[in-house]
């Protein structure tokens, strides 16, 4: 290793630590992980089946057993709000999660 600092493939000289670190915050902010779109281009990728319950009622089976029946609100990566069916407003994290199951709507569609 030489030693030089370069950018662009070309020697940096005549320049500031202050510029030298703006510039490169500005490739950075450029060039943001994770929206290459390599997940997405996966035949067959889907983040999660999270639209498919919002706002329907569902049955939510604990990893210790205990169910929880209400209408799911929201959800984030790693929590679901839910609205039991008694009007408690519960979050729960998906990591203690076992399964989902969605009940029948009004009309007998699922």
């Amino acid at each position: 290793m030489s030693g030089k600092i370069t950018m662009g493939g070309r020697p940096v000289t005549n320049i500031s630590q202050k510029e030298l670190l703006q510039k490169l915050a500005q490739r950075q902010a450029q060039a943001k992980p994770g929206e290459d779109g390599k997940k997405e281009k996966r035949r067959g990728y889907r983040d999660s089946f999270d639209d498919d319950y919002l706002n329907r009622t569902i049955v939510i089976t604990m990893d210790d057993g205990k169910a929880v029946t209400g209408q799911l609100i929201a959800y984030t990566k790693f929590w679901l709000k839910v609205v039991t069916t008694d009007g408690k407003l519960v979050y729960i994290n998906k990591g203690y999660v076992k399964t989902i199951e969605p009940q029948p709507e009004a009309g007998g569609q699922q």
